[in-house]
C-alpha cells in the first residue's frame, strides 16, 4: 500500500514494514490473533527497543494499541486517516464503506476496486500514477 514512500523513508530512516497477517505476501491467519501482539513480537525478535510507528487506517488504529500497551518503545506516533477503536464510524465513513462493499457484496470485486478508483479520500484527485497501481493493490489485499 506504500510501495511509493517506502524508497524514501529507507533512505532516511532504518525502516521495517510490518505485513499484516492477510496482507501483503503474509498468509491469513488460522487462529485468532492480535495485530498489536504480532507487531510486538515483531520487534522483539528484530532487537528493536525504540521505533517511530507509522500507521494509516487500520495501521493507524493498531499503531495506537500499540502505543497504548507498549509506551517504552514507541518514540514517535505518526497517523494517517487512523481508525480508532472503541469509537464509532462516521455517516460518513459508513456511506463510502457502503458505496465500495456494495460491488463486494455481489462478489464483483473489479466494480469494488473501480469505486475505490473513483473515491477521492482513498486516492487524491491528479494522482494518475495511484490510480494506475490500485487495481493491483486490492487484488493482493483481496488475494485474487
Amino acid at each position: 500500500m506504500c510501495s511509493d514512500v517506502w524508497p524514501e523513508f529507507c533512505r532516511r530512516f532504518h525502516t521495517i514494514c510490518y505485513d499484516r497477517r492477510r496482507y501483503g505476501r503474509s498468509p491469513a491467519a488460522t487462529e485468532g490473533h492480535s495485530a498489536t501482539d504480532d507487531l510486538a513480537a515483531l520487534l522483539r525478535h528484530l532487537k528493536v527497543s525504540h521505533a517511530a510507528i507509522v500507521g494509516s487506517s487500520h495501521g493507524g488504529e493498531i499503531s495506537i494499541n500499540f502505543a497504548l500497551d507498549h509506551p517504552e518503545i514507541v518514540q514517535q506516533l505518526v497517523l494517517v486517516g487512523a481508525v480508532v477503536g472503541g469509537m464509532p464510524y462516521s455517516q460518513h465513513f459508513l456511506n463510502r464503506g457502503s458505496v465500495l462493499g456494495k460491488p463486494l457484496g455481489k462478489g464483483d470485486v473489479q466494480g469494488a476496486i473501480a469505486a475505490a478508483v473513483k473515491d477521492k479520500y482513498l486516492i487524491a484527485p491528479g494522482h494518475d500514477a495511484a490510480k494506475k497501481q490500485w487495481p493491483t493493490c486490492w487484488q493482493q489485499i483481496l488475494k485474487i
